[in-house]
């Protein structure tokens, strides 16, 4: 390695390391894409109108919870262990921890405000099982 790199990769190899992530990335993405169409295609054709719009319905709603789970820890943990990868694996554990205790906090705050809200039993069954998910 050479010394004039403190440790960092050269620049080559950094810039192939981006790009070959960023495309992977891409793909992956692309791939969710293609699947979730084809998910809500047969999942509209085989359950009919009112029962995907329930699912509708539940996916929306945990949706719409799941954003407070996240907290924004997902970016910040990307780039710290990018910025520092002594360090990184540490503050990426902290980050999954914190995570983790706001995940359950949103799933029981989900079960609450859709008892709350008195909606029929099929729809609370049905964002318990999209709760499972965030």
């Amino acid at each position: 390695m050479d010394a004039d790199f403190d440790g960092f990769d050269h620049p080559v190899v950094a810039t192939r390391r981006i790009a070959r992530n960023t495309i992977f990335l891409s793909l992956a993405d692309i791939a969710n894409k293609v699947i979730m169409f084809f998910f809500y295609l047969f999942a509209a054709r085989h359950l009919g109108v009112e029962e995907f719009g329930v699912l509708s319905f539940a996916v929306a709603f945990v949706t719409m919870w799941s954003v407070v789970a996240d907290l924004g820890l997902g970016i910040v943990s990307s780039r710290e262990l990018a910025r520092d990868r002594a360090t990184g694996r540490s503050q990426v554990n902290r980050a999954l921890a914190i995570k983790l205790v706001a995940t359950v906090a949103v799933i029981l705050l989900i079960a609450l405000v859709v008892n709350l809200f008195g909606f029929d039993a099929r729809k609370v069954r049905l964002v318990y099982i999209c709760a499972l998910f965030v």
